[in-house]
């Protein structure tokens, strides 16, 4: 259900923001680690791009934006770039057959 309504632009209540979170933080761990390693030179470019698709999916929702605001200083400061641009970046679905 909290994914639906993300996808609808729901609002969540607070237990469903904190459950989002909860969820979303571990694979935030992980693409930090994947964009370091692909700056160590250790990941392909490929790889990092198809993780950095999924961040981006991720860092588009709204909700992950606000906690966004009030953590980003709790990473690396170039992941953080990297995520702040993805936030900029226009949004293009890829699944798309238009």
């Amino acid at each position: 259900p909290i994914y639906a309504k993300l996808e609808t632009g729901q609002p969540l209540n607070q237990g469903e923001k904190r459950f989002f979170i909860s969820t979303t933080l571990p694979w935030l761990s992980y693409w930090e680690n994947i964009h370091f390693q692909h700056q160590m030179g250790l990941i392909s470019e490929e790889q990092w791009r198809s993780s950095r698709n999924s961040l981006q999916n991720v860092a588009k929702l709204p909700i992950f934006q606000e906690w966004w605001l009030e953590q980003r200083d709790s990473w690396r400061e170039s992941f953080a770039q990297e995520v702040d641009a993805l936030i900029k970046e226009p949004y293009v679905d890829l699944g798309s057959s238009e």
